[in-house]
């Protein structure tokens, strides 16, 4: 159910869904710049398993440096205060029961895992020198943000992102191209949909 001035409309989202972020960070900025996209950052909306609200798992640099469980009125702060934009995308022809076995997965298996800078540096020399590595560019205990939303799918037995090893946002965004993914058009509300990536 939806409060008066909420951005993201709970009454559309669900458990699975993928829910990009263009940042205005400075590192925002740089994935951007590296990969060529139109948002910088990939979560999974799952439940909170406290209180079983819909929450974003997320992982994230900076300060906490963790995958962890962020509530929905953290992103809408960072569309109102920082000027984020976002969209909703949910894999084509996914069921509701896949997605909540992967975002099932992502509370079980990723929340409270390191997030992995090392993936990020070595991403964005991928970027600038081109698709040398073909293997895993990060540590195999640790998550970057399209990574864990990747791992969680995978485990539903769903991976549009595949063939994809190292899928960054860009990756996502070429998967909604090609039609594995599908916006979740009334995944904001009316007052929600100024700060909706279009592309």
């Amino acid at each position: 159910m939806n409060n008066p001035g909420d951005i993201i409309n709970r009454d559309a989202i669900r458990p699975g869904d993928i829910i990009c972020r263009r940042g205005t960070a400075l590192i925002s900025k740089a994935i951007m710049l590296a990969t060529g996209g139109a948002w910088s950052h990939d979560a999974l909306i799952i439940r909170n398993p406290k209180t079983g609200a819909l929450a974003i798992g997320d992982a994230i640099g900076g300060a906490t440096d963790e995958c962890q469980i962020t509530p929905l009125v953290e992103w809408e702060r960072g569309c109102r205060e920082d000027g984020h934009r976002i969209i909703v995308l949910r894999p084509a022809y996914a069921t509701e029961e896949q997605g909540q076995r992967a975002a099932n997965f992502w509370v079980s298996h990723i929340a409270g895992q390191r997030y992995d800078k090392v993936a990020i540096w070595r991403l964005g020399l991928k970027a600038i020198f081109g698709d040398w590595f073909s293997g895993k560019v990060g540590m195999m205990s640790r998550f970057f943000c399209t990574e864990g939303c990747r791992d969680a799918w995978d485990a539903a037995g769903l991976n549009p992102w595949w063939p994809k090893v190292n899928a960054t946002p860009r990756t996502t965004q070429n998967r909604y191209e090609e039609g594995r993914f599908r916006e979740v058009t009334d995944a904001l509300t009316e007052d929600g949909k100024r700060y909706s990536i279009r592309i």
